[in-house]
């Protein structure tokens, strides 16, 4: 990506300032494998901040400890490797880290305060998430905590700085952690022109076309959709239903929703993607943790999709309560099937209030733009690199 960073180095350099070099580092699978996500908002985050001028190199999985597979011991040694990389490499003037993999460089940063000032992105706390989970997923009660939530916590208390991309979170971490606000930049992701642009394929009269785009995945609502389509579908027998994204296959999906009347794309490209939206009506999207602003939320609002959403962390931000409606969504409480079933019942029964929550929607949406995410992005790496040490 440095390429393009030399291109536009003037925009950096304007007004004195110089040209900084980052790293991007996060535990998760590259673009080859994965997209959305964290995955999605380190790449275009990225873009966009080169875009200005500056140098980003990112580092993903594949780049870290690859012989060592998931789990506890993956999370003891992958932040070791992130700190040998930058300790050898030497040619960095911020390294922006992903929470769960920022302990070892925090703390090696106390040891060798030459090693560059660390900014600390939470997508998604981890003692949240672990907390939001069921009771009965709570399996491995001793490992993850010794192993995730322990190094979660300190990376937190000891970064130069905090990348918060959802309000609950900045919430925890000024109200459980004591980070001050000087240490904590708010930032949202953003969504290309093109979905805005996005104009809706003409429907049936008793059409109501949904779509859901996630990993097929107990977080992301699954049992909760897979218990109420084939009630509503019954109920509505014009109505369908694709599941788009949910790298799970399609005879997995359908044997879980346990109805032939959905279509099933485990992978869509950006184009493929595009025009799935463009063939639906409403979004919905009944998980019960986003660790920031869902990305797939904020497209199908972008495109003009009326949303039906959990009232969870990332989906408040996009959809504000107390009047979610106005932002184009109707919120739902989290592990609810019923108030979901009722939400959608409402839709079928009001198209114009499709038509008006899909036009709130689009004007929502458009006010979030990877232009800010970057200038966000930009101004912690400069607080980090002028501030005090967290430790001092």
């Amino acid at each position: 990506m440095s390429a393009v960073a030399d291109a536009r180095a003037s925009v950096a350099t304007a007004g004195g300032r110089r040209p900084l070099r980052i790293l991007k580092a996060a535990d998760v699978d590259g673009p080859a494998v994965a997209t959305g996500g964290m995955n999605e908002f380190m790449r275009r985050s990225a873009a966009a901040v080169e875009e200005r001028g500056h140098r980003v190199e990112l580092l993903f999985r594949d780049g870290l400890a690859p012989a060592v597979r998931r789990g506890g011991l993956r999370r003891l040694v992958a932040p070791w490797a992130l700190w040998r990389k930058v300790r050898r490499s030497g040619s960095f003037d911020v390294v922006e880290v992903h929470e769960p993999l920022a302990a070892a460089y925090c703390l090696m940063r106390r040891v060798q305060r030459s090693l560059p000032p660390c900014v600390v992105v939470s997508y998604g706390a981890e003692e949240r998430h672990w907390r939001s989970l069921p009771h009965r997923r709570r399996r491995s009660r001793v490992t993850v905590p010794l192993t995730l939530l322990t190094q979660s916590r300190f990376a937190l208390r000891h970064a130069d700085h905090l990348l918060v991309p959802s309000e609950r979170d900045n919430e925890y971490l000024g109200r459980e952690l004591g980070v001050p606000p000087a240490r904590r930049t708010r930032v949202d992701p953003g969504v290309d022109a093109a979905y805005g642009a996005l104009t809706a394929a003409p429907r049936g009269r008793d059409e109501l076309r949904v779509l859901f785009v996630g990993s097929w995945i107990d977080r992301k609502g699954a049992g909760e959709l897979a218990q109420v389509w084939p009630r509503f579908a019954q109920a509505h027998p014009g109505a369908s239903l694709t599941l788009s994204c949910t790298v799970a296959d399609a005879r997995t999906v359908v044997a879980d929703v346990g109805c032939e009347r959905v279509t099933v794309e485990p992978f869509a490209t950006e184009e493929r993607l595009l025009q799935t939206l463009s063939a639906h009506d409403v979004f919905v999207l009944p998980s019960w943790f986003e660790g920031g602003m869902s990305l797939a939320a904020l497209k199908a609002a972008a495109a003009g999709l009326a949303c039906v959403v959990t009232a969870v962390s990332g989906h408040v931000d996009l959809f504000r309560p107390p009047d979610p409606e106005r932002d184009g969504a109707l919120l739902v409480p989290p592990h609810d099937a019923g108030a979901l079933l009722l939400a959608l019942e409402r839709l079928a029964g009001d198209r114009a209030l499709v038509d008006r929550l899909g036009a709130n929607a689009r004007r929502r949406a458009s006010t979030f733009t990877w232009a800010a995410s970057a200038e966000a992005c930009i101004t912690a790496y400069r607080r980090a690199a002028a501030a005090r040490p967290a430790w001092q």
